[in-house]
């Protein structure tokens, strides 16, 4: 994931417009989607440091210089709000879930296996 996805990731993620994350950074829209479409990438490490402060990240997640003790996971996750923004079908099955038991829920996933599987 390139640093501009990452920003528009993390920024969606967080239910923010490109306005709103430019009136964090007092700078523009149009800047903000230069960084996520990768036509501004070198960005000064005071910018990176804001732009993490915003968005509630590490530097390093946005850099990619992910510390050994993250593993990548917040990569992993943001993949998934991606897959639950973009897929509404795996929102339902989010939401239904989160109302179900645990040994529901347990029965679902090995029901999904099930049909994986196959």
């Amino acid at each position: 994931m390139t640093l501009g996805e990452k920003i528009a990731a993390l920024r969606r993620a967080k239910g923010m417009t490109q306005q709103e994350l430019a009136e964090k950074l007092h700078t523009t829209k149009q800047t903000i989607g230069k960084y996520e479409k990768g036509i501004v990438s070198n960005l000064p490490l005071n910018r990176i440091r804001e732009l993490a402060d915003a968005l509630d990240c590490e530097p390093s997640y946005l850099t990619g210089w992910d510390s050994p003790e993250t593993g990548g996971e917040e990569e992993e996750l943001l993949e998934y709000l991606e897959e639950l923004r973009t897929r509404p079908e795996m929102r339902m099955l989010f939401d239904s879930s989160r109302h179900m038991s645990m040994d529901q829920v347990k029965a679902v996933v090995a029901m999904i296996e099930r049909f994986r599987d196959n």
